[in-house]
């Protein structure tokens, strides 16, 4: 009801008597529905926190998961000390862990990669971190490639969980 009134859930909470509009009950009523049919509230609001921080999101990019924030975690604590680090990132999404991390340490810079275009825009749109994050399309590691090749750059191997396909009969119950 709040993303479809355009307020935060404290002003529903004070102004419960407030009438709503035709527009607005049509708004939150497509939500609803599009909420009954699994799609994730996210994608229904365009936003997700990640790391107490709002990012955009869209179809097209994976969502980031509050599990991820044990990665920015571990990340954040090797990156202490360190004067000028940089993060490589392969299938950035939205850039939820590069930008998490870029605030935590306001000299780091970081290379995302990602094949998705919808993801690259919602990284690259992301104004305060900007200038410090570089986000390529890559389907191979030939940009990583090149970063590795710089004399400073050094490499810690950390990965999230990856999103299982629910046909997977690999991926354990």
């Amino acid at each position: 009801m709040a993303h479809a009134l355009g307020v935060d859930r404290l002003y529903l909470y004070l102004n419960m008597d407030r009438p709503v509009t035709i527009a607005e009950r049509a708004e939150y009523r497509a939500a609803v529905l599009r909420r009954a049919r699994r799609e994730p509230t996210s994608l229904i609001t365009g936003t997700k926190e990640f790391w107490s921080f709002p990012f955009k999101v869209a179809p097209g990019a994976l969502i980031p998961r509050p599990d991820t924030e044990t990665l920015v975690e571990c990340v954040v604590t090797h990156m202490a000390g360190s004067d000028a680090p940089r993060v490589l990132e392969l299938g950035v999404g939205v850039g939820a862990v590069s930008i998490s991390l870029l605030r935590e340490n306001p000299q780091a810079a970081a290379v995302g990669t990602d094949i998705s275009m919808t993801a690259l825009r919602l990284t690259r749109g992301k104004r305060r971190t900007r200038r410090r994050v570089r986000a390529l399309v890559a389907p191979r590691l030939r940009p990583v490639r090149r970063a590795a090749a710089r004399p400073a750059f050094r490499c810690r191997l950390l990965q999230s969980a990856l999103y299982p396909h629910p046909g997977d009969r690999n991926v354990g119950a």
